[in-house]
Parts: C-alpha cells; sequence; structure tokens
C-alpha cells in the first residue's frame, strides 16, 4: 500500500514537472513567433516605404515627360494656304520620330472649339471667322526642351512660307523642367538618408531579437561549439525572414502600381515594365541583404564577448 501511495506520489510529481516544463515551453515558442513577427512586420513596413520612394524616384522622369507631352505645338497657317501644302506639310512631319501626335484643325473646327470654351457663337456678330487652320502637334516629353523646339519652329518658317506662326508655351516648359530637376535631386537625397535609416531599423530590430537570445549563445560556446555552428542558425533564420519580408512587400508594392495604373492610365506606369523590375529586385535584395548582414554582424559581437564580460 506504502508502495503504491509512493507510486502516485512520483507518478504526480512528474506530471506537475512535466506540465511545467510544457508550458514553459509553449511559452517560450510564443515568445520567439511574436518576436518574429513583430520583426516581419518591421522590416515588411520599412521596405515598403523604401520601395515607394525608389519608385518615385525612377519615374519622376516619366511623370515629367507625361506633362510635356501634354503642351501644344500650334502651327498656324496664311488664309490662302490650300489643303495640299497642309497635307504635304503633315505627311513630312509624321516622318519625324520626335513627335507623338499629329492633328489637324480645320478653320470650322477652330470655330467649334472656341465656342465651345465660350459659351457662344463669335462668328454671329463679327460676320466671319478670324482663326486660321492649323496643325497642333505633340513633342515626346524625353526631349521635349525649348533649345530642340526654338530650333524645329525655326526649320519650320524657313522652309515654309505659308506657316504664318508657330506657338507653344514656353514658360511652362522651363518651369517643368525646373521643378522636375528639383524633385529629382531631392527624391535622390531623401532616398540615401532614407536607405541609411531603412538599414538601421532592420539592424536595431534584430539586434534586440538576438540580444535576448545572448546568454543561449555563450553557453554554446562555453561547451565547445564553433562560431560558424552557433552564427549559422540565426543567419539562415533571418535570412529567411527578410526574404518573406521581401516578398510581402513587393507583393503589396506590385498592387499599389497597378490600382494607381488603372485609376490614372495616362501616367502609363507600366508602359516601362524595366523601370518596376529594378525597383522590385532593389527592394528585394536590399531586404534580404541588410537581414544576413545585421544578423552576421549582431551574432559576431556576442560571440567576441568574453566570459567575464556582463552580457
Amino acid at each position: 500500500m506504502i508502495n503504491i501511495k509512493k507510486l502516485i506520489n512520483l507518478y504526480f510529481i512528474n506530471f506537475v514537472k512535466k506540465l511545467k516544463s510544457t508550458n514553459y515551453d509553449n511559452i517560450n515558442k510564443n515568445r520567439l513567433r511574436s518576436n518574429l513577427f513583430s520583426i516581419f512586420i518591421i522590416i515588411s513596413s520599412v521596405l515598403f516605404l523604401l520601395g515607394l520612394l525608389s519608385l518615385i524616384f525612377v519615374k519622376t522622369n516619366s511623370i515629367g515627360n507625361y506633362f510635356k507631352e501634354q503642351v501644344v505645338i500650334g502651327i498656324y497657317f496664311q488664309e490662302n494656304t490650300n489643303d495640299i501644302q497642309i497635307k504635304q506639310l503633315e505627311k513630312l512631319l509624321t516622318l519625324n520620330q520626335s513627335l507623338v501626335s499629329i492633328k489637324y484643325i480645320s478653320k470650322a473646327d477652330a470655330v467649334e472649339i472656341f465656342t465651345q470654351e465660350i459659351g457662344e457663337d463669335f462668328t454671329t456678330f463679327l460676320g466671319f471667322n478670324p482663326l486660321l487652320s492649323s496643325l497642333n502637334i505633340n513633342y515626346k516629353g524625353e526631349e521635349f526642351d525649348t533649345e530642340s523646339v526654338d530650333d524645329f519652329i525655326l526649320n519650320l518658317k524657313n522652309n515654309y512660307d505659308f506657316i504664318e506662326s508657330v506657338e507653344y508655351d514656353k514658360p511652362l516648359i522651363d518651369l517643368l523642367n525646373s521643378n522636375f530637376n528639383k524633385i529629382g535631386m531631392w527624391v535622390i537625397t531623401l532616398g540615401i538618408v532614407f536607405l541609411i535609416i531603412c538599414y538601421l531599423l532592420i539592424n536595431n530590430s534584430i539586434r534586440l531579437s538576438i540580444y535576448s537570445k545572448r546568454h543561449i549563445i555563450k553557453t554554446m560556446q562555453l561547451v565547445g561549439a564553433t562560431k560558424r555552428f552557433i552564427r549559422l542558425p540565426f543567419i539562415i533564420t533571418y535570412f529567411k525572414l527578410g526574404l518573406l519580408s521581401s516578398f510581402f512587400s513587393i507583393s503589396l508594392l506590385f498592387i499599389l502600381i497597378y490600382q494607381i495604373n488603372i485609376r490614372f492610365q495616362e501616367l502609363e506606369l507600366l508602359k516601362d515594365s524595366s523601370d518596376i523590375i529594378m525597383v522590385l529586385v532593389f527592394t528585394l535584395i536590399f531586404g534580404i541583404l541588410a537581414s544576413v548582414i545585421s544578423s552576421y554582424l549582431v551574432t559576431q559581437k556576442y560571440l567576441n564577448l568574453k566570459t567575464s564580460e556582463q552580457l
């Protein structure tokens, strides 16, 4: 009877110990998962913002070119100009690779457009149509600068005497070029600063995570484990975390680009896919490298500490 009681007591004590050990392990696992999930959120957020800033940088010129392509250059013809002369000039201009579009506006079309703008037909009280027929052309944004356009206009006036005038909003082009150059410089400066901030945020997050395991690192080192053996699991863990975070941030970034492209199709964000691919690859590589390098350096720091030093 006494032996049975002892066995029951021993069984109960072992059961309680196992229960406590299981609860302790579960708590540690939950803490580890919570820690890694927090790092995942931090890295993903940082990479998403970095990718967004990189996208703005590579698309600054594209957006500037879009606005410049909306500027119309109007070629106005003299009253006695016949349709054959205009058609010949129009065919010649279609061969110019620097032009995006060419549209002929007759005198009647000009009246209709102007009437819609002012809300009344001005020819009824003038008794005649003072407007001239014209060709409205749009230059390619990447080739639209005032010097090249002025040379183009001068060439037209010297070779075609039936052209009355050629007009475009020159101050607007100068303003667009100036502003987008400034924007480009600011984006580069902010990009460099943010790149450093991103690395520091990732590094500090990983350092705090490894700091909680500093005693385990030192214990493994004391029992004879090599630095490489101790360091490798940390590098693999944070490599996977960096890879997962990079793919997650890239997915969010691609969804954002796709939605912007749907709502603002005129920007044609997906027209040059090489820019988008470059941004996504850069985000992926930076996320992985920052995670691996940080985990290596932080682990190495604790491995180099002497046993007598306070951790």
